[in-house]
């Protein structure tokens, strides 16, 4: 079993796991592997349920590397994702992280609900900002949404796209990509709203926020080149 201490989060170092557990149905499946149900036995006598995912094409150290620095900088944007680490299991790097959904974090809503719009533009937006602080964009599938007690949050929970097929955009192009997503997951009648708290969090003026805007609505979320970039 590794050793290797994630960035946070002592319950995933692996001097402190005993052995780990793992179901042998998965309960999902995408590009990079298969999900499963497990716990976590520590040395202390202690256990936790955690989703286990078992990559399609094994993993290096190297490899293990790139996520956790994917791991390390969204933490550092306090970009909220599940506790998460890898550890050796019957020979090979598995992805271990808390599981998103239950009652430690509340229920997920669809993406498609227009159920609380007002916190979840808000949470969207928070979202967006802060994995572009990270330098990353938001993939289409990459962001949760939670009704908890303090209302609509959202998550981060699969992070392969980042470690292994990042988009390399910076500046502008990066700003445009995200500025972008934020319409692409509004519910359509808001998407002016959210869009318009997205741009307040930068220090672009009131007439280039709205020529964002216009250009964003007018084109329904396609690609489109704000500040005149190649």
């Amino acid at each position: 079993m590794g050793t290797e201490r994630a960035p946070y989060g002592q319950w995933l170092t692996g001097k402190d796991v005993r052995r780990l557990t793992v179901a042998s149905t998965p309960i999902g499946k995408g590009s990079f592997g298969e999900v499963f149900q497990g716990r976590l036995h520590f040395n202390n006598g202690t256990t936790r349920r955690v989703a286990v995912k078992k990559f399609s094409t094994p993993l290096s150290q190297s490899d293990v590397r790139k996520y956790e620095k994917v791991i390390e900088r969204l933490a550092r944007a306090e970009v909220q994702i599940p506790k998460m680490g890898f550890l050796k299991h019957e020979g090979e790097w598995v992805q271990v992280s808390s599981l998103f959904g239950g009652t430690e974090t509340g229920s997920k809503l669809s993406s498609s609900s227009n159920s609380d719009v007002e916190s979840r533009i808000e949470a969207l937006t928070e979202h967006v900002y802060r994995l572009h602080q990270a330098g990353f964009t938001i993939e289409d599938d990459e962001i949760h949404f939670y009704r908890t007690q303090q209302g609509v949050k959202t998550a981060t929970v699969d992070i392969d796209i980042y470690a292994r097929e990042p988009r390399k955009l910076s500046g502008p192009k990066l700003f445009e990509a995200n500025a972008q997503s934020v319409a692409r997951f509004a519910p359509r009648p808001f998407r002016r709203n959210a869009i318009q708290a997205f741009l307040d969090k930068f220090n672009i003026t009131p007439e280039k926020k709205r020529e964002i805007i216009r250009k964003i609505i007018s084109d329904d979320g396609k690609m489109i080149n704000f500040f005149g970039t190649e």
